[in-house]
């Protein structure tokens, strides 16, 4: 076979693996295509060189897809290949976008000015992302509606869910969730799980943390890291302020720290905390006054202006309508779990999607969100202000919630042989919890039964002094039953 026409055999081969979600076996295709192209002296090695790069971007590699599609134009423009230096160009525009890079706005506009026939979706796409990340969401729902008519016309399936995809991240929170399953839905007519499995996360993130974890692992199984995907900029769109009270009480703005200096005053973090506490239950003026200055009289004034100085540092560009955050209407003030997200709610909900999934008999799914819920679990809520007595009941809240989710992320683990996996969620509990004698003979009986008599002794002794502590009877390590894969604690 000649060399031009088995490259190009190869690199058909490697589209239709790219298609199906093989990165790997795409990637490894495109390379033999382009060496093979490349020896024949071909201008068509753009072509395989174009297809690398989308196989790293599909896989959440910017970089190398960069590379790829810049090697990608440089060959097509060399060969004074028009058709293929559109697609090579919308792909460069894409990574460049996603990668914050301002060179993405004249790239794509470059693709569009040569564009023609089937390449024309392909380069409005890509200008619509280039548009999406410069912050410009009026060109980039332009360029969505031309994608969609253009691919409509040319029944143009992959470039109709890629229209479908832009036109949910241009249009904003309402009614992107319905828009990215008709891009999901039409991603998986197409064929292409990796796309669809990227729609699905965008969508989750606009839906909350439990459908959120779920989706970032099936991106992970398919060989794609969920943190770098180039085409949906959903983690860009999300911008909204994080508050985590896991731990040392923190306040993010487009990931960066809030400055104490920024807060003007320590009654404005504080009221935030409280607002916190009461987990989107409104607290009514009179009571926030009295919390923030106890035995004061005339506070109202305090607390409006407080409550201004919240809100700046939420939103100091006054981006959003003043109640986006945090509202305050006749109930009371309150902040808004829809708009404003805080750690400890990611993760009470990570916890309760993981007890719904392993009731209903979805082990794996209850494993994926309990190891999320456990990784969450950064610190009792606002350790740094122990002595805050509002928090006090959200602090047990969350601190038993630990607990549960790491029983039960060991009782899984264990269940599926997965020993290590087991000993490392219960150790973690007990670190939580040390007299916690339920997880201490789940442990050494686990150790025991699986031949590591050392571990589990050593593990033995720590449990019978912490019951001596307690004044409680100690089970004998002779007493502690197992069964491989499942842990049998004896009655007394």
């Amino acid at each position: 076979m000649h060399p031009a026409i088995l490259g190009l055999v190869q690199h058909n081969r490697s589209q239709l693996l790219l298609r199906t979600g093989r990165l790997r076996e795409a990637r490894d295709g495109f390379r033999a295509a382009s060496v093979t192209l490349q020896r024949s002296g071909a201008g068509s090695v753009a072509y395989p060189l174009t297809g690398l790069g989308e196989a790293y971007e599909l896989s959440g590699a910017p970089l190398p897809a960069r590379a790829s599609y810049e090697e990608a134009v440089e060959v097509a423009t060399t060969a004074g290949n028009a058709q293929a230096l559109v697609p090579a160009l919308s792909g460069l525009a894409r990574v460049l976008a996603a990668l914050g890079d301002d060179a993405a706005l004249p790239v794509a506009q470059q693709a569009l000015a040569g564009a023609t026939g089937l390449t024309a979706a392909v380069a409005e796409a890509a200008a619509g992302w280039a548009a999406l990340a410069a912050g410009d969401r009026g060109a980039a729902a332009a360029h969505a509606d031309r994608t969609l008519e253009l691919a409509r016309g040319q029944r143009n399936f992959t470039a109709l869910a890629e229209g479908l995809e832009l036109a949910a991240m241009a249009g904003g929170p309402v009614g992107a969730p319905q828009r990215l399953s008709d891009a999901a839905a039409m991603w998986k007519d197409v064929g292409d799980p990796v796309s669809q499995a990227r729609v699905v996360l965008a969508k989750a993130r606009f839906e909350g943390r439990p459908a959120e974890v779920v989706a970032e692992d099936r991106l992970r199984t398919l060989g794609s890291d969920p943190a770098s995907g180039t085409r949906s900029l959903a983690g860009r769109l999300h911008a909204a302020p994080v508050v985590r009270v896991l731990g040392t009480f923190t306040v993010l703005l487009n990931g960066r720290t809030v400055p104490v200096a920024s807060w003007q005053s320590r009654k404005a973090r504080d009221l935030l905390k409280v607002l916190v506490a009461r987990r989107g239950r409104p607290a009514t003026r009179e009571a926030l006054g009295e919390l923030l200055w106890p035995g004061e009289e005339s506070v109202a004034n305090r607390l409006s202006i407080t409550l201004s100085v919240l809100r700046k540092v939420l939103d100091p560009d006054r981006r959003a309508p003043a109640d986006t955050y945090v509202v305050a209407d006749a109930a009371g003030v309150r902040y808004d779990p829809a708009n404003l997200r805080v750690d400890v709610d990611g993760f009470l909900h990570l916890v309760t999607a993981g007890a719904a999934a392993a009731r209903a008999g979805r082990a794996e799914e209850a494993r994926i969100l309990y190891e999320a819920a456990v990784d969450a679990y950064t610190g009792e809520v606002l350790d740094d202000e122990p002595d805050l007595a509002p928090v006090v009941p959200l602090r047990d809240e969350a601190r038993a919630a630990f607990l549960a989710a790491a029983r039960a992320l060991g009782e899984l683990r264990a269940a599926a042989g997965d020993v290590d996996g087991a000993v490392s969620a219960w150790l973690r509990l007990l670190e939580a919890d040390p007299y916690d004698e339920d997880c201490s003979l789940r442990l050494i009986a686990l150790l025991a039964g699986t031949g590591r008599h050392g571990e589990a002794a050593r593990h033995h002794h720590r449990y019978a002094g912490r019951m001596r502590e307690l004044g409680a009877p100690v089970v004998p390590l002779a007493r502690v039953r197992t069964v491989r894969g499942h842990t049998d604690v004896p009655a007394r």
